[in-house]
């Protein structure tokens, strides 16, 4: 789950709902439009893309209509125990998607942070993912997450 987000980008409220009825499989990408998100009372929608590798990890459980059925409370606490278990310092559901957003725009651009995060405004993606108050424990949550996810 923590991988499925960390590889999209998702909200943590958006992977803990997500259902198979809400992705779209036929193209090589697939884009998942969640039932519910954040800005859905603005009247935004929301795509989600999902590329080969998050792929890979959904379709074990791509068999059941609901995905994943979870609270994010619950989501955050099963984490944190994670990371107790694991040695590792704690980090939170929003964290990954902060990775996610480094990631993307330490490799592309800010429009790119922008578009795949769902953002309707560059600005919106700044005040959040940018900025040298926060540019060193994003650096961390990086590698963190890059440790976590890697294929070795």
């Amino acid at each position: 789950m923590m991988q499925i987000q960390y590889l999209t980008g998702m909200r943590p409220g958006e992977i803990c709902g997500m259902r198979r009825d809400d992705i779209d499989t036929s193209r090589d990408v697939w884009i998942y439009t969640p039932s519910r998100h954040k800005t859905e009372h603005h009247g935004n929608g929301r795509l989600i893309l999902i590329n080969s590798e998050a792929q890979a990890n959904l379709l074990p459980s791509m068999s059941r209509e609901i995905i994943f059925r979870m609270l994010v409370a619950s989501y955050r606490r099963a984490i944190a125990r994670g990371c107790q278990q694991a040695g590792i310092p704690r980090f939170s559901p929003q964290q990954i998607r902060k990775a996610f957003a480094v990631k993307i725009w330490n490799k592309f651009d800010l429009e790119a942070a922008q578009a795949l995060l769902g953002h309707s405004s560059a600005r919106t993606t700044e005040q959040f993912y940018a900025g040298s108050n926060i540019e060193a424990g994003l650096k961390i949550i990086e590698k963190l997450a890059d440790r976590l996810f890697s294929k070795s």
